[in-house]
Formats: C-alpha cells, structure tokens, sequence
C-alpha cells in the first residue's frame, strides 16, 4: 500500500533540484564534518544550498555550522538561514541541546514531521546528513525513511580505511543502491599511500 505521506513529502521537496544523502552507518567517520564542509564549499561558489539533519539523538551539525537554532515562525517551517545564506532544519531546531529520548516508530514520525511541514525554497542542492552513531546491527529509521520519502536522493558513503568502517559503508551502499543513485564514497582520515587500497576495498 503506498504511504500517503511521501506526496506529501514530495511537494515539499519540488523546488530542489537535487538531493544528496549522505551516510555509512558507522560512527566517528566525520560523516556530519564532510556534509557540513561540502554544503559550506557549495555555498561559498554560488550554489543555493540547504542542509536537513536527521540525526536524531546525536545531532552535531548546527554546531559546525555555527547555527542560530531560533525557531521559524511561519506558515509550515522556513528552514533557518545559516551561514553563506545556507538553508538548515534539524531535530535540534525543536529540541535545542536538549536529548530527544525516541525509538522506533518514534524516529520516523519525527523525520515525517521534518519534512511534512518543512517549506524549502528553490535550492540547487540539499544535503541530507545521516549520521547514524553507534546503532544496532541492521538499517535505521533514519536511511529506511529516505529510501522510501526520498525517491530522488543521491547516495554518498563516508568510511575510513578500518575493515569495520568499510564493511558497515558496504552495507549502506548495499541497503540504498539498488533504489538510488549512488554517487561516490567518501575515504575520509586515510593517509596517501592508503587510498588506493580503500577504494579497491
């Protein structure tokens, strides 16, 4: 049965041109450093960027991006406008740096919600963060609900060159492959005369 939802979802996301979801699964790979450091990049060339978090219980990239986390008071919610007039919106815009104890279902009804009522103005890209920390074995609500609301999302893996980093990376690409375009993996912290062999790997 098809979730109602997801045309929802896609009218909110029409006026971006792309998307681009960027994930691994493992912890401490810096997969939030590497989308804040691109949407910063493409910001600064021109590009009309925006960054959607959806890190749930360890959200981190307000901080880099130094974010003013007011709340938007509009008809839906305008995302905030960040450094570089980048577009943001995040768990944490509603719950500050204050924990947000959820599970299951709970997570993918607060996803829902983000993008349910989130207004994106024209964008030329938007970074969706999928920095999943220390989750159990098997695929989080986080990538299940972007794989399912998010039919146009372009997949980037993040890893380092540590056999359990590459392994969990494979796996995402495995999970996200065969219904989105992936459009390359990130080796990040690799020294040179290791990435030949992270990206046979």
């Amino acid at each position: 049965m098809m979730d109602p939802r997801r045309s929802v979802f896609e009218k909110r996301l029409m006026p971006v041109h792309r998307i681009v979801a960027v994930g691994g699964g493992k912890g401490g790979v810096e997969k939030t450093t590497v989308t804040a450091l691109s949407v910063l990049t493409d910001a600064a060339s021109g590009a009309r960027v925006g960054l959607l978090g959806l890190d749930i219980h360890g959200a981190a990239a307000h901080l880099m991006l130094g974010m003013n986390l007011s709340f938007p008071e509009e008809e839906g919610l305008i995302p905030i406008s960040g450094p570089e007039r980048i577009h943001f919106m995040s768990a944490t815009v509603f719950s500050g740096n204050r924990p947000l104890a959820l599970r299951d279902a709970e997570v993918s009804d607060a996803i829902s919600e983000m993008l349910d009522v989130t207004v994106w103005p024209e964008l030329d890209l938007l970074l969706v963060d999928l920095l999943l920390v220390d989750l159990p074995p098997g695929l989080g609500e986080a990538i299940l609900d972007v794989i399912r609301f998010m039919p146009r999302a372009e997949a980037i893996a993040v890893a380092t060159p540590s056999l359990p980093a590459v392994g969990v990376a494979d796996r995402f690409l495995s999970a996200v492959g065969p219904l989105h375009r992936v459009t390359g993996v990130v080796a990040n912290m690799v020294e040179d005369q290791s990435i030949q062999r992270s990206e046979e790997v």
